[in-house]
């Protein structure tokens, strides 16, 4: 079937399609002459991904869970985080009780809320509540899962320091809304989740021929995809480029990247592995260097 049937079978809009491709959700057939086709079980596949997002499950964590990953753990680990955001909601709740008790006069009961809500700990938390906006989301999504802890020395309170006065004078962040909604929606993945995918790229480097050889027909299809109008002005598209302008003017290279490394002991070892993963990516398929730079 074409993506129009499959969107009116799956009461699903285009554009969530076309999402879903882009993240390696689903992955149908080129035709001869370049069309998308899509299967009885593209379709099933689409109609398990909504009724898990309206799980709260995030697309992270349904790639895992349809890739035959530990699913239980995922589960679990989603109701974890549920239990959590009911825990905190709670507190909240609680202390705009206090508020309301006290006239709404904050003069009154800031020490009372304050220490129901004790201090922040974690990093991601702390950064988070410096930068509210578009930047909070922006360093929760793709950094989050490896600044879940406290600061622990002075050399990791030093690198803090930086990047928080870094990120301040950087350039202003800015996302159109259904960007936001798309990065939002990828906030709720879980860290067991993250784990997971990052254990299936440490798969890929240890056992790369292997990995190369399972994967050889979805690279090729994922190469034809990146050269294409629908992944060109769709949504993936677009925010890789908002984040690699944003990256390249503001000096992200030179200044945050360095003293995340210092932050993350978890952060530093990942991306020495996903360089050394990305070179061998580029040995086997020299085209993917256009796809970067582009």
């Amino acid at each position: 079937m074409q993506i129009h049937e499959l969107c009116t079978r799956c009461h699903v809009t285009k554009k969530a399609v076309e999402y879903y491709i882009g993240e390696g959700l689903l992955c149908p057939q080129l035709t001869e002459n370049g069309y998308r086709r899509f299967s009885d079980e593209d379709a099933a596949t689409v109609d398990k991904i909504t009724l898990l997002r309206r799980l709260g499950m995030s697309v992270a964590d349904i790639r895992s869970f349809l890739s035959n990953g530990d699913k239980n753990t995922i589960v679990n680990a989603l109701k974890e985080s549920q239990l959590k955001l009911i825990e905190q909601a709670r507190d909240r709740r609680d202390c705009l009780d206090i508020l309301l008790q006290n006239g709404c006069e904050l003069e009154a009961c800031s020490g009372l809320i304050s220490g129901r809500l004790g201090e922040p700990e974690q990093i991601l938390e702390k950064l988070r509540l410096a930068f509210p906006g578009d930047y909070g989301l922006f360093l929760s999504v793709h950094f989050g899962r490896y600044l879940n802890f406290g600061i622990d020395s002075e050399e990791k309170a030093e690198a803090y320091q930086r990047i928080l006065d870094f990120l301040d004078t950087a350039p202003k962040l800015e996302f159109p809304e259904d960007l936001k909604g798309m990065l939002e929606n990828m906030l709720q993945g879980s860290p067991e989740s993250a784990q997971s995918m990052d254990n299936a790229m440490m798969n890929a480097f240890e056992n790369f021929d292997g990995f190369m050889k399972d994967k050889q027909d979805f690279i090729k299809q994922y190469l034809e995809y990146r050269t294409s109008e629908d992944y060109l002005s769709g949504p993936v598209c677009r925010m890789q480029n908002i984040l690699k302008q944003f990256m390249q003017s503001s000096g992200y290279y030179d200044v945050f990247f360095p003293n995340l490394m210092i932050l993350s002991d978890s952060y530093s070892a990942y991306h020495t592995k996903l360089t050394a993963l990305n070179d061998e990516m580029l040995a086997k398929y020299p085209e993917l260097s256009a796809l970067t730079q582009s």
